[in-house]
């Protein structure tokens, strides 16, 4: 008498068979993934671009001993990060993450509070609204990312982190850095 199941080409699941599932799967998910990042708008993409550049701004600062600022241009349509050097300031030109950004047609970025407002007659010699001191004591801002619908404000708090809202006051993403 054999002791052994009996074994029959109907029971159970083919290894084909369950790697066909996993394939779907897989591909469900990646499509849906998709279609979540493709509902991020240009003003999200921008407002996050923007926030992680502040922070890299006040990591460079705290990490080379300079002082860097920070100024929304004169037209409200991007920014840049200037350094001091030779006794001016001077956009940066050589840090990939902080060059300066034209923003997407529609978008807007203004200071809000803390940052000052004055601009020189010439625009090449602007001087930084704002500025990420190298022994981290930084003063608190607000920059307003905004387009035709909505409105995301960019913060620097007062212990220097930087945090990305919505204008509600809701906090989409912090960056302690």
């Amino acid at each position: 008498m054999s002791l052994s199941p009996r074994h029959s080409s109907q029971a159970g699941v083919s290894l084909i068979e369950v790697l066909a599932a996993l394939a779907i799967v897989a591909l469900m998910g990646a499509v849906a993934v998709v279609m979540l990042d493709a509902r991020r708008t240009a003003l999200d993409v921008s407002a996050e671009r923007l926030t992680r550049a502040l922070a890299e701004a006040r990591q460079e600062a705290l990490l080379s001993g300079q002082v860097i600022g920070f100024s929304a241009a004169p037209d409200f349509r991007g920014w840049a990060f200037h350094e001091y050097r030779a006794g001016r300031w001077r956009v940066i030109a050589d840090h990939p993450a902080l060059e300066a950004v034209r923003l997407p047609d529609g978008l807007t970025l203004e200071a809000r509070a803390g940052a000052l407002a004055a601009r020189s007659e010439d625009a090449s010699a602007d001087i930084p609204q704002v500025w990420f001191d190298p022994t981290g004591f930084d003063a608190p801002f607000t920059y307003v990312l905004a387009d035709d619908e909505d409105v995301r404000l960019v913060v620097r708090l007062d212990d220097g982190r930087v945090r990305l809202g919505a204008d509600d006051g809701r906090a989409l993403a912090e960056f302690d850095r």
